[in-house]
């Protein structure tokens, strides 16, 4: 049973609701719902029970929010409620489950860093020195030291911090032109950072590498304006991998580093495709990727076995856009993704059915559960029309 409520005011509204799809150990889909606002996609991980982690900016109160799914219900907490914090979020989790979150304070123009020690949340002041935060991107070394990169917009700079000791130190990577935004970091197995960027004073897709004792950096694609929406990835001999969107053309393209050289291939050109790109590296060194189709306007997957293949996996109105990807220990795809029609954030899923001979994915939940709180209306930057309409989802018609 299907009811929508219409909603209209005068001035345009948005309706942002934060929607997880996870398999259950039933083997049915539930979309569990989350308040969020506008701002940056919500930044996703998986702890090692294979639960999302959703770390977000709620535009109604200006804080950063994390959504942790725990005993079937979802335990919401503020790490920073200092207002106008929390864009650009980003998030990663060490060995223990304990999660680190690297944020931009629009109050103050900082970089902010987050970290749950498992009890209580701890919040500091990562770089101050001017206009510094945007575009983190966050990882956690097996040794529990998270690096962050991030663009410092004041000086057009490629930062790096990291923590010693319980205290940050930050260095400047690049500061050849401007350079910086569209940061992904990763690290290798000795704990080593590696992070692909965008050179927008020449259009270039960017890389840089800690060697041990100095910053190599390289140009991968100067082929017309490419480097935005730039995700990386290593695979099992810490090789890169990078997905990123070229604007001249675009086109979706994929660059990969064998050896002393890179190579690089256009895997979608049909159509405006590629931007909000997301990488993964499965145990088998294959690329998986997700994307927007701005055309279509569509949500789309490509992933290499012995040649490319293309899907689109949602079409259903404006959908797609600020793509995460995942993989799980045992190798399934997840992607979070904004639906602009709907206005949510989905979780969609790679599934395997035992009583069905198909294996596909799920983007459509069977039972939705919602919170009280769970829509709420916020101006937002994108809004849509004046008039639109909330779905709810009864599946329990007997119990109103």
């Amino acid at each position: 049973m299907l009811y929508k409520v219409a909603v209209w005011r005068t001035a345009p509204l948005a309706v942002a609701v934060l929607c997880i799809l996870f398999l259950s150990a039933t083997g049915s889909y539930a979309e569990i719902t989350i308040p969020v606002g506008r701002g940056p996609s919500p930044d996703p991980a998986l702890n090692s029970a294979g639960d999302p982690i959703i770390v977000f900016y709620d535009s109604e109160s200006e804080n950063l929010k994390c959504a942790q799914w725990a005993e079937n219900d979802w335990e919401i907490s503020t790490p920073d409620s200092s207002g106008s914090v929390g864009e650009w979020a980003s998030v990663a989790i060490d060995n223990r489950d304990y999660i680190y979150i690297s944020y931009y304070d629009a109050g103050n123009d900082n970089l902010k860093f987050a970290y749950f020690n498992g009890t209580s949340w701890e919040v500091s002041a990562v770089d101050e020195a001017g206009d510094v935060g945007k575009y983190t991107s966050i990882a956690v070394s097996t040794g529990r030291v998270p690096y962050i990169s991030y663009y410092d917009a004041t000086n057009g700079d490629l930062k790096l911090a990291k923590t010693s000791g319980g205290s940050w130190s930050s260095e400047t990577v690049d500061s050849t032109g401007d350079v910086g935004k569209w940061t992904s970091i990763v690290l290798d197995g000795s704990g080593r950072p590696h992070i692909s960027y965008c050179d927008v004073t020449n259009g270039d897709l960017k890389y840089a590498r800690w060697t041990g004792s100095a910053w190599n950096t390289e140009t991968v694609d100067s082929q017309g304006d490419v480097g935005k929406y730039s995700s990386i990835a290593l695979d099992g001999s810490g090789r890169p991998h990078i997905s990123y969107y070229d604007a001249t053309n675009g086109n979706l393209k994929y660059a990969q580093k064998t050896g002393p050289s890179w190579t690089t291939e256009t895997l979608d050109s049909t159509g405006d495709v590629g931007l909000w790109t997301s990488i993964a590296v499965d145990a088998s060194y294959e690329p998986h990727i997700s994307y927007y189709d701005a055309t279509e306007k569509d949500l789309k997957y490509t992933t290499r076995t012995l040649t490319w293949s293309v899907e689109t996996l949602d079409s259903d109105g404006i959908t797609g856009l600020q793509t995460g990807i995942l993989l799980t220990s045992t190798g399934k795809v997840n992607i979070a993704y904004y639906d602009s029609t709907d206005s949510e954030i989905q979780y969609y899923e790679e599934y395997e059915d035992p009583e069905s001979p198909f294996n596909g994915w799920e983007g459509k939940p069977i039972y939705a559960q919602w919170r009280e709180d769970a829509v709420r209306l916020s101006a937002s930057p994108n809004p849509f029309r004046d008039e639109t309409s909330i779905c709810l989802r009864i599946t329990d018609p007997t119990s109103l």
